[in-house]
């Protein structure tokens, strides 16, 4: 029987709320950002680091809707480690 892979938690749990909130999903993210959908999804997963222009593209797209959000909140890791 194959093994049954388990989610792990979002390691940017607060840029995966604001991103469901807003019904966007990671390809649309990608796309808004001028990425591949693959790349965003490593990123996000922390496979990959965010450039700090992405985190500002990315915390413009949620301030749209979320006047109030900062980069730290948005970018805050589950993990308490810093970028």
């Amino acid at each position: 029987m194959k093994e049954r892979k388990h989610r792990k938690a979002p390691i940017y749990p607060t840029l995966a709320a604001y991103r469901t909130t807003m019904n966007i999903n990671q390809y649309e993210m990608a796309e808004e950002i001028k990425m591949s959908a693959s790349n965003y999804g490593k990123k996000e997963n922390d496979i990959v680091k965010f450039r700090v222009d992405e985190m500002i593209l990315i915390t413009n797209i949620i301030k749209k809707e979320f006047p109030n959000a900062t980069m730290d909140m948005i970018f805050q890791r589950s993990d308490n480690e810093s970028n």
